[in-house]
């Protein structure tokens, strides 16, 4: 019995300074934001495809963009991108999975300068 929970004690040490590990190495670093006009026009405005991709090992949530004076003539699903003052919340708060993106697209007369600007790393 003391063997088996002295196994267990380790695995669980390990298992946690391995999460600690990638936490650490995570951050908006970690979020790319890509902006790419479609040829497409609306209303008579370009229209811009963006996706935002976590490349953390860890999910990052509530991922939040700057984008002051963001505006568009098309609407946007506001669970996928929601503007919140100056900045936009990404997927509605929920977690960006490794690997995965997020998408979406607006029109309007000049791109917006979409940058990372907070996030919660869910290892």
């Amino acid at each position: 019995m003391a063997a088996s929970l002295r196994i267990f004690s380790v695995v669980l040490i390990v298992f946690l300074m391995c999460q600690q590990g990638y936490s650490y190495k995570c951050g908006l670093k970690n979020i790319k934001v890509t902006t790419k006009r479609t040829g497409t026009t609306i209303e008579g405005q370009p229209q811009y495809a963006v996706t935002v991709t976590n490349n953390c090992p860890c999910a990052q949530s509530r991922v939040y963009l700057r984008c002051l004076g963001f505006s568009s003539v098309q609407p946007i699903n506001p669970g996928v991108f929601k503007v919140k003052g100056d900045s936009c919340l990404i997927n509605n708060g929920r977690p960006i999975a490794r690997g995965k993106s997020v998408s979406f697209k607006y029109s309007f007369l000049q791109p917006t300068d979409l940058v990372p600007q907070r996030s919660e790393i869910t290892c």
